[in-house]
């Protein structure tokens, strides 16, 4: 099954990014800009992609997963960006501060199975929410920069292991397990 560990989001969060996304697609449209937004169910801050698991490595993935660590946390939206720069923006995200327990989180889950899944991360992670996915357009930096978010925060005690499918219409997200705060 095809997987990956996420921190999910709050309705509020989700409400909020939904109208941001509604707003964005209205000022893509003016300038031509195509784009696919992820649906509002979908939002997540994704802490690491799994890929495919065979049952065995999933029953070990939940068991090393469980026995991780952390405080809770809070963090809040802080503004919208691209990757993998301005002159190729092919995402569309939004970053979240403060990054820094998001990344002590995602380097435990990293250590902890690293010797499960054998991966291994070929780039820094960075906290964000995928927001869309568009084709490059120069305006895309200047369409955003005028896009106010909402202070809105949120609390962080669990994180969930999703199965995700693949169909033509969009990916389709499925809860595997949710993992409660074990306090650091």
């Amino acid at each position: 099954m095809r997987c990956f560990l996420a921190i999910p989001l709050s309705d509020e969060l989700k409400n909020h990014l939904f109208l941001v996304a509604q707003d964005i697609k209205k000022e893509f449209k003016k300038h031509k800009i195509k784009s696919s937004f992820v649906p509002k169910k979908n939002l997540h801050i994704t802490l690491m992609f799994l890929g495919e698991l065979n049952e065995k490595e999933v029953i070990q993935m939940k068991d090393a997963i469980s026995k991780i660590r952390f405080k809770p946390f809070r963090f809040k939206l802080k503004h919208l960006g691209v990757f993998p720069n301005e002159n190729l923006s092919r995402v569309l995200w939004i970053g979240i501060d403060p990054v820094k327990d998001v990344i002590a989180l995602q380097k435990k889950i990293d250590t902890a199975l690293l010797d499960i899944v054998g991966l291994a991360r070929d780039h820094e992670f960075g906290a964000h929410i995928t927001l869309a996915r568009t084709k490059h357009s120069p305006k895309i930096s200047a369409v955003i920069k005028n896009i106010q978010l909402a202070e809105i925060e949120q609390s962080v005690d669990s994180i969930v292991l999703y199965r995700s499918e693949l169909h033509k219409d969009g990916a389709k997200y499925f809860l595997v397990e949710k993992f409660k705060v074990n306090n650091a």
